[in-house]
């Protein structure tokens, strides 16, 4: 997954790890530093093709507001060896999701 914060393309991108997705918000894990609750931001999310449900990938966006930072369980953070402080972050989808095949 990757998203932009704030409303601006000149925001740079993240990247984080999905947890979780569903019609009402998205929880993911990526890098702590700058991101407060509040804070709206730009989701894209592709999805892989699943054999036998869907032949072909699906591109997935919305905007969505941050309700939630937690720093992950331990066992977590040390299975991902990272030198970089991460967070589990929940956010609620603010716009329709959007789509593309």
């Amino acid at each position: 997954m990757s998203f932009r914060c704030g409303s601006g393309h000149h925001e740079p991108v993240r990247h984080a790890v999905t947890r979780n997705v569903s019609t009402g918000g998205i929880c993911f894990e990526t890098e702590a530093a700058g991101l407060h609750i509040g804070d709206a931001i730009e989701a894209q999310l592709d999805l892989p093709a699943a054999p036998g449900i869907h032949s072909h990938g699906v591109h997935v966006r919305a905007r969505a507001e941050i309700v939630r930072i937690n720093r992950p369980c331990e066992e977590e953070q040390n299975a991902a060896a990272m030198n970089t402080p991460t967070v589990c972050v929940a956010a609620r989808f603010i716009t329709p999701i959007r789509l593309s095949f």
